[in-house]
């Protein structure tokens, strides 16, 4: 109990640098939470699909719909590093993707990654053609970083699931 609303907290308020322990282990309750709601519906004997995302609540905005690498940047040390960990991280989505697979078994459960990030540009490499008749291919960057995102969490969902 921080005694404060995460939401109302931001990564440059001043007390989060005291409180960033105590926000982090109230993030990190929430997979056990998740993986209970899994087992519990996958009794139902019904098909399932899952959007899978993650996010933290100090993030401005749309707090979820984040990738599960991304990390909340702060402006103090904590815990050796100037970030915090998001809701799930790689390895809850592991844990997600995993318990759920076994619940449901075959054929009754689907994953869908929901995953809005749009930050940074990656320049085009081998697209780089489809866009040579653009004057300013700052979209087409953006758009490339974004499928790079997609990429590496769908890299984790199939190793995951052992593929």
């Amino acid at each position: 109990d921080v005694g404060a609303d995460l939401t109302a907290l931001g990564a440059d308020d001043p007390r989060l640098p005291e409180l960033a322990g105590d926000v982090q282990a109230a993030v990190a309750g929430g997979l056990a939470a998740v993986l209970e709601l899994t087992r519990a519906l996958a009794g139902h004997r019904r098909p399932v699909h899952h959007h899978l995302h993650d996010g933290h609540p100090l993030i401005p905005g749309l707090a979820d719909h984040r990738g599960f690498l991304t990390r909340l940047p702060v402006p103090f040390d904590h815990a050796g590093r100037r970030s915090l960990d998001p809701l799930f991280g790689p390895a809850g989505l592991a844990a997600v993707v995993r318990t759920a697979a076994a619940a449901y078994g075959p054929g009754l459960v689907s994953f869908t990654l929901e995953i809005h990030e749009g930050d940074g540009r990656l320049p085009l490499g081998d697209a780089a053609p489809l866009f040579r008749h653009w004057r300013d291919t700052t979209n087409a960057e953006r758009m490339n970083a974004w499928l790079e995102v997609l990429a590496q969490n769908a890299a984790l969902v199939r190793a995951a699931l052992g593929g």
